[in-house]
């Protein structure tokens, strides 16, 4: 459950940030150097609150080439029964 909502915090924050860049990169299978932002936190992403040591979830953002690409590989929009939430927005 935690990586799901770190999965759909991170495909949120990217968005914007995926739009961006065009030029799609050969596989080298080389690792690559990551830009970015984590946070830890209690509670929910639109009402966060100080992590607990039962409540803790951890949201990344991702930047730059590396965004669109990870963008482009979760894919198209899921279904509604297999979404993060099932709150309908």
């Amino acid at each position: 459950m935690k990586i799901r909502l770190a999965c759909c915090a991170m495909a949120i924050a990217l968005f914007s940030t995926a739009q961006a860049a065009e030029k799609q990169r050969e596989w080298t299978g080389e690792p690559r150097p990551l830009r970015g932002d984590e946070q830890i936190y209690g509670g929910t992403l639109s009402d966060m609150l100080p992590p607990t040591r039962n409540e803790r979830k951890m949201a990344i953002m991702v930047k730059g080439e590396l965004a669109k690409e990870l963008l482009a590989q979760i894919g198209p929009d899921v279904k509604q029964e297999q979404a993060c939430s099932s709150s309908a927005h």
